[in-house]
């Protein structure tokens, strides 16, 4: 988290309905958190982070997301929200990030579940 962890929470959808999970970090400043989370392979899964100032994490505030393993993206001043779509489950395609900047370098291998 940032300097201010009540702007921030997060979501994970499956199918772009299904709210699988979701949290808010208030309270928790410079605090690190790792969730991990397994979904079917063939399930579409969408990750957001929100900021409701704007201003996305603040340094040294920032987000990682991985899949199988590998980090597949990774922000910071992100604005209002950003998101990862995980669209295709042998292997993925991804969708561009919402907002920038935001560094993203997928790379995956296909496996019976996927770990986020």
């Amino acid at each position: 988290t940032d300097g201010n962890p009540q702007e921030t929470s997060w979501e994970l959808r499956v199918d772009s309905k299904v709210k699988l999970r979701s949290g808010s970090l208030s309270g928790h400043t410079y605090t690190t958190f790792v969730e991990e989370i397994c979904v079917p392979d063939d399930a579409c899964v969408r990750f957001r982070v929100f900021d409701t100032e704007g201003d996305g994490l603040n340094y040294p505030g920032v987000f990682a997301l991985m899949l199988n393993g590998e980090e597949v993206a990774r922000g910071d001043e992100f604005g209002n929200s950003w998101s990862y779509d995980v669209t295709n489950c042998d292997g993925f395609v991804t969708q561009p990030p919402s907002a920038s900047p935001v560094t993203q370098s997928p790379s995956a291998s296909s496996k019976s579940s996927k770990t986020m």
